[in-house]
């Protein structure tokens, strides 16, 4: 199992995904001859996820390749924040014919997605019609034990409409990824992870590819334009109260119980905003009590200017307190 080397917001959106996760309904029902049983098909498994996914930036394309006497899967977990998490290759043996071949692909993916989610998922037929009539057990290296005898499996056909479909995702997607070193990084890790280029993605994987890319582009948007209205707030407000900049975001951070790593998190870049905002509308209220307080100091004597000294005294106080 292979994972981006930044790996800290991915567990968490997992962690949000598996609390509202609903296991998908066992609705289907295989006959193997000695006994019955019940499993979730394909699309209930697909469709549970992606209500769990929900609002956690979470999401996932599955590469199939053909091999020896069969298919391998590997399913691919992507996160708007770029990170990602790819499964080990699982690998089906298949008769070769349309229908064995097209069955290994179904359990497959269902197979490597469940294990990889956590979906309670029972086997199906699939599985077994996918195998050889001899071969009992599901082990993946099996698909290549006899070289001698390898069947071709028969290889979807791409019909035109879908390939031109293909081919606008694969610009699109490059075209997003262009003069951008970052998202160009988190596609090549997505490539190598799936263990081929997007060139042979089928269209559905390159739509959510270019989903996950677009998303995460629009994040970093909003990032640098809050992150310029945080450093314009805080200039005022390090101005008007006459402290350090540096120190007074440091000082509002702790305040705030955020790290500055973790400033890359929209939600805390927004508490950050807010509680800089706060402290400089206080500032500029108790500003103009402080100056007037001051010049009234100044032009009286004794002991009016005393008192008035003293309001200058508590307005100061209250305004350091404030900022």
């Amino acid at each position: 199992m292979e994972h981006s080397e930044a790996f800290k917001e991915l567990p968490k959106a997992l962690a949000v995904f598996n609390q509202q996760l609903v296991q998908p309904k066992k609705t289907k029902t295989a006959d193997a001859g000695k006994y019955k049983y019940s499993y979730a098909s394909l699309d209930d498994v697909v469709i549970a996820i992606q209500r769990g996914m929900k609002d956690t930036g979470l999401s996932f394309i599955q590469d199939v390749t053909n091999v020896a006497n069969g298919v391998q899967v590997k399913t691919m977990i992507m996160h708007s924040s770029g990170e990602y998490l790819c499964s080990s290759p699982f690998v089906l043996g298949s008769r070769g014919d349309a229908q064995s071949y097209g069955s290994a692909i179904t359990y497959a993916k269902r197979y490597s997605l469940s294990t990889l989610l956590g979906i309670a998922a029972e086997d199906d037929d699939d599985g077994a019609r996918a195998e050889a009539p001899n071969n009992n057990q599901r082990n993946s290296s099996r698909a290549s034990s006899d070289q001698n005898k390898q069947a071709k499996p028969n290889t979807p056909q791409v019909s035109p409409q879908q390939a031109e479909r293909i081919e606008k995702a694969i610009k699109s997607i490059k075209e997003l990824v262009n003069k951008d070193s970052e998202l160009q990084s988190m596609l090549a890790g997505y490539e190598k992870s799936a263990g081929a280029s997007i060139a042979s993605w089928d269209f559905e994987n390159l739509a959510k590819a270019y989903t996950t890319l677009k998303d995460y582009k629009s994040k970093k948007v909003e990032q640098s334009s809050l992150q310029k209205n945080a450093d314009q707030l805080l200039s005022s407000l390090a101005e008007l109260v006459g402290k350090d900049k540096s120190a007074l975001g440091t000082e509002i951070l702790g305040a705030e119980g955020i790290d500055s790593s973790e400033l890359k998190n929209l939600d805390n870049m927004k508490k950050y905003i807010n509680a800089i905002g706060s402290r400089l509308k206080d500032a500029k209220e108790v500003k103009p009590a402080v100056n007037q307080a001051e010049q009234l100091a100044d032009s009286q004597t004794s002991p009016v200017s005393d008192i008035a000294a003293q309001a200058a005294a508590q307005a100061k106080a209250f305004h350091e307190e404030a900022s």
